[in-house]
């Protein structure tokens, strides 16, 4: 790869589960994989990526499975995905599910049950929210995202 370091990131990056980067050859006929960024915060997310801060491309079908077993297990008939989706009013399960991904993995497991609240109460900008920021009478779906965390936590463990 010539001296180029940093990959520059789009403005948007609602709805991603994260980015996988190539490099085109300089005759345009093939391309090679650099790697794969997993989604950022998306209060505060940066302008680049190092090159030397990407994740092997297994990383991607790591992080498609464990979304893959999540919306698996908001499926069944566990008591706590019963209620996650009674919650959820057709709010489509990949959407949820790739919202706890990225808290499970990049929130401190202190704040999951705060922020894990606000994106059942439909924030999808919750990632980044703290005890501070919640409202107190959230305090049932602040006990539901707890438990589906907790829940979560054990199916991803078995994963990756």
């Amino acid at each position: 790869m010539s001296q180029e370091t940093v990959i520059l990131l789009p403005d948007t990056i609602e709805n991603r589960i994260g980015y996988v980067a190539i490099q085109f050859q300089e005759s345009l006929d093939s391309v090679q994989l650099l790697g794969f960024a997993p989604a950022v915060d998306e209060v505060n997310p940066p302008a680049q990526l190092a090159v030397s801060e990407l994740q092997p491309i297994e990383s991607l079908l790591e992080q498609i499975t464990r979304l893959e077993v999540a919306i698996a297990f908001l499926q069944t008939d566990d008591s706590v995905a019963v209620q996650v989706r009674s919650v959820l009013d057709n709010k489509p399960l990949s959407e949820i599910v790739a919202q706890f991904e990225l808290l499970y993995r990049t929130g401190d497991e202190f704040e999951w049950r705060y922020a894990g609240g606000e994106i059942l109460a439909g924030d999808t900008r919750a990632v980044g929210a703290t005890r501070e920021a919640i409202q107190p009478d959230d305090s049932e779906l602040q006990h539901l995202a707890e438990m589906l965390l907790e829940k979560l936590a054990e199916i991803w463990g078995d994963v990756a």
